[in-house]
């Protein structure tokens, strides 16, 4: 390999199909540069999406990641905090990557194990988002147990290397869609909105990507108006189980869609068989990113509507799209949760009557 190809070369590593699509959009917009890409096994089917990918041509090189294969042991606070040398051997035991011949890294999760690579590599990286407008991660940093807040405070406290969200010292910069209310530092902040990047390229570069994901077109099996649903698993809403979840979508079902036909399109790590508890309503393939659906002229949905999901705003095919938000879910789970107690007490009156 000449040293010109090695000083061009970039790499992204993505842990979900949104990150390959974003680094398949990021890359095609990028004609100068020579671009490899990491599949990891948290994503879905990732065998056959890294075949995919690897008969598409548009990567250089495609690594795959299978962190369920990796023999790491328990490590211990002392270790979390300086064991470094000790947890890079264990996974190179397994995967090994020569980062030297990259100009530039990019990936979207640091906080995974792949990203603790990078930070025991002592590698600089570029962080992108994990999911379309950065906010929302942030939020997941609050959800830290104790013992974890206190482990960050440390690592804070003496410029420890593994630290999550964009506060590492190997982090360069942060890609984020919006700057407004993101708790990051300011000066490594970089505000893009990559639904340009789709607008940038040709029809050829789209089927290439369509073909990635999406092996035959996408079945409608009706002329009637559609309303597309984008759901989440019930733990990203305290949800207590998975009736909670029924309950929450046929609520919205029956509140916010009327006239149409529904159809579903389950997030990937939504596990719920949604055509068991659902009468007339179609299932989508939960194995690709929503975003494909802009490449599919036949596609046209009149309503769309998510809970928390921002992928909804990168959706050009829809009429009206509705974005219930954070507000609404957590005044709605409060609301089960009042009526679950007022059940759970009549419950209690009747057997004592």
């Amino acid at each position: 390999m000449s040293n010109l190809k090695l000083n061009k070369k970039k790499l992204y590593i993505c842990l979900s199909y949104y990150h390959v699509y974003i680094a398949l959009l990021k890359c095609l917009n990028d004609k100068k540069s020579i671009c490899d890409i990491v599949i990891c096994d948290s994503i879905n089917d990732y065998q056959k999406l890294f075949i995919n990918i690897n008969n598409s041509k548009i990567f250089d090189k495609v690594f795959l990641f299978e962190e369920k294969k990796l023999n790491i042991s328990k490590r211990n606070f002392i270790q979390k905090v300086f064991g470094k040398s000790d947890l890079k051997k264990q996974i190179e035991k397994s995967f090994y990557l020569d980062f030297n011949i990259y100009r530039e890294v990019y990936i979207f999760n640091d906080c995974s194990r792949i990203g603790q690579y990078l930070k025991v590599s002592d590698v600089k990286y570029h962080l992108l988002e994990d999911g379309r407008n950065f906010r929302n991660i942030i939020k997941n940093v609050l959800k830290f147990s104790f013992k974890e807040k206190i482990l960050i405070l440390i690592k804070k406290i003496i410029n420890h290397y593994d630290l999550p969200y964009g506060l590492s010292r190997n982090v360069i910069d942060i890609e984020v869609t919006i700057k407004e209310n993101v708790d990051l530092p300011k000066n490594k902040l970089i505000e893009f909105d990559n639904n340009q990047l789709l607008n940038r390229i040709n029809k050829i570069d789209k089927k290439k990507i369509y073909d990635i994901f999406i092996e035959d077109s996408l079945i409608i099996k009706s002329n009637r108006k559609k309303c597309l649903i984008l759901t989440q698993p019930y733990f990203h809403f305290n949800l207590a189980n998975i009736n909670e979840q029924i309950k929450l979508y046929k609520y919205i079902i029956a509140n916010y869609v009327e006239n149409c036909d529904i159809y579903i399109k389950p997030h990937p790590r939504d596990n719920l068989n949604y055509e068991q508890y659902f009468d007339n309503i179609f299932i989508i393939d939960k194995n690709f990113p929503i975003e494909i659906i802009n490449f599919d002229d036949k596609l046209y949905f009149e309503i769309a509507i998510s809970i928390t999901s921002t992928s909804l705003d990168s959706l050009q095919n829809v009429n009206k799209k509705i974005l219930l938000g954070e507000v609404w879910i957590n005044d709605y789970v409060k609301s089960r949760k009042k009526e679950k107690n007022n059940e759970d007490c009549s419950s209690c009156t009747d057997e004592v009557k």
